[in-house]
């Protein structure tokens, strides 16, 4: 108990050193608050704000580095996270179970940067080959058998909500029961209003222009690529027109629809839903599965937009946003640049684990 009271005193004088007690707080409650911390700390400068709670973060992130560097060769495989029970002597709370030595090895290949450079863009490509492939950097791209349910259930596979979001979780009117659900999606700018808003126009600009350089470097003929962009944005922007504004959100109670697989077939018969989540859940889902929908005129207007939209244009659109997903784990070798006439080659190195 003392020592608890002895840490909470310590607790109080660093915060203390922090308060400008000169200053009257009813004037000024934040001088008075923080005053002082200036004086002990500056913004860094790639910084817009620095405060307590950031440098827990950095200290929470130096403290996980610190453990995934340390990787076990020789992991206890255990059923349990704890292999013995916790009233025995030799009990070890810190334990190293399977999943955590996955982790480490995990975080160990993404460090791994002679060997990512190595690979090249070669397991982007070999990803996109086998969903497909992407038209825009493709000369001829003909794929009579394009099946966009198979796409997007493919896609939510590997972690994209493209078109339909779907997730499985707790229904808002009964907490104790897990079901699906689906709502409409994210876009590839922050919300729909970029798309809608002529004062945002800037900014659909700079998305295409970020486009058409990803395809690009990735071999796309500047011809190709600038119909297909244009025809990729335009297909974004009638998006953007059908999906709920924040406002229409509001009150998620709503445009909440509790339903189910059968019945999402006689509201929207044109998608096959049954298939869909078949392939998503890895099981021949039961009809009767309870499904949770935020977004009933969304989907109905999504699907007509669907069956009057070019295939080549869905592909190029869906496989646009999965490339787009995964710029983040790109590293850009900007000493493989070269501009000699029309040839562009940048080297992109992904690290992803299908």
């Amino acid at each position: 108990m003392f020592r608890k009271l002895n840490e909470h005193l310590d607790d109080g004088k660093i915060m203390n050193k922090y308060m400008n007690l000169k200053i009257d707080p009813c004037n000024d409650f934040y001088e008075f608050a923080c005053g002082n911390w200036k004086k002990y700390f500056s913004i860094p400068p790639d910084r817009s704000s620095y405060d307590t709670f950031e440098m827990a973060r950095e200290n929470l992130d130096y403290a996980l580095r610190d453990l995934l560097d340390n990787v076990e060769e020789n992991p206890v495989n255990s059923t349990y996270y704890f292999p013995s029970n916790f009233i025995e002597r030799n009990f070890l709370p810190n334990d190293t179970s399977d999943a955590i030595i996955k982790a480490k090895k995990f975080y160990k290949s993404c460090m791994q940067e002679d060997i990512i450079k190595k690979r090249g863009d070669k397991p982007l490509r070999e990803i996109l080959g086998r969903i497909g492939g992407w038209p825009i950097i493709s000369d001829s791209w003909d794929d009579p058998d394009f099946d966009v349910i198979w796409l997007l259930a493919t896609l939510r596979l590997l972690n994209n909500d493209v078109l339909i979001a779907q997730w499985i979780g707790p229904d808002m009117k009964n907490s104790n029961e897990y079901i699906v659900h689906i709502d409409q999606p994210t876009l590839g700018l922050p919300s729909r209003e970029y798309y809608l808003n002529v004062s945002n126009i800037k900014y659909v600009r700079a998305y295409k222009v970020f486009l058409l350089t990803v395809a690009t470097i990735m071999g796309a003929r500047p011809n190709i690529a600038e119909r297909d962009a244009e025809e990729i944005l335009q297909f974004e922007v009638q998006l953007a027109e059908i999906m709920a504004s924040v406002e229409e959100r509001r009150n998620i109670s709503d445009i909440y629809l509790r339903t189910d697989i059968a019945s999402l077939t006689l509201y929207f018969p044109q998608f096959n839903w049954k298939e869909y989540f078949t392939i998503v859940l890895g099981t021949d889902i039961n009809l009767k599965t309870p499904v949770a929908c935020y977004c009933a005129r969304y989907l109905h207007e999504l699907l007509y937009l669907l069956s009057n939209t070019e295939p080549r244009i869905l592909q190029n659109y869906l496989i646009w946003r999965f490339v787009r997903h995964r710029t983040n784990s790109l590293v850009l070798d900007c000493t493989e640049w070269s501009n000699q006439k029309s040839k562009q080659r940048v080297h992109f190195s992904l690290n992803y684990t299908v």
